[in-house]
């Protein structure tokens, strides 16, 4: 593994908005919300069969649907990606950790500075703190090579969290 991955990878905003649910739905506090989701809409159900359907009951149905999707960071990507013309971005990955090339811009990050990895069928997420994370989608492997290589450095470098 001494020489470095090199990923060539076009995101879109649809790219960054799916990763960004994903990464949401890992964190504690979608956790809590979805609990609370729950308990809302079980006392609204109480509320509407023990005394009646009302308003008050459409208001916590509101506040717990809200509560289980959790908007607000969803709204803020879709609103911070309006302009933003698809990505071309090269990752290259080896011993050191992992940089990011975006234009003419440079961002290197260590496997130390890298918590875990999040993956589904469509991103691999490399998360590096709270809302801060490398999006890969699995279409950039093309060759079973590069994945497998990928994941000698992920299990080399890194506790895997999926």
């Amino acid at each position: 593994m001494s020489e470095p991955l090199q990923l060539c990878i076009t995101t879109s905003i649809r790219d960054t908005l799916s990763a960004a649910q994903l990464y949401q739905t890992t964190t504690i506090k979608h956790r809590i919300y979805q609990a609370g989701a729950g308990v809302l809409f079980a006392l609204a159900l109480w509320q509407g069969y023990s005394l009646s359907f009302g308003g008050n009951q459409l208001m916590l149905i509101v506040i717990a649907l809200l509560l289980a999707i959790d908007p607000v960071p969803l709204i803020l990507m879709i609103m911070s990606s309006f302009n933003q013309p698809k990505n071309n971005t090269t990752l290259l990955i080896d011993e050191s950790g992992v940089t990011r090339i975006i234009d003419d811009r440079t961002a290197h990050v260590t496997w130390t500075k890298l918590t875990r990895s999040i993956e589904n069928r469509n991103y691999i997420l490399l998360v590096a703190g709270s809302w801060n994370y490398i999006v890969i989608p699995q279409r950039a492997f093309s060759n079973p090579n590069s994945k497998n290589t990928f994941q000698q450095f992920i299990n080399t470098h890194l506790k895997v969290s999926k």
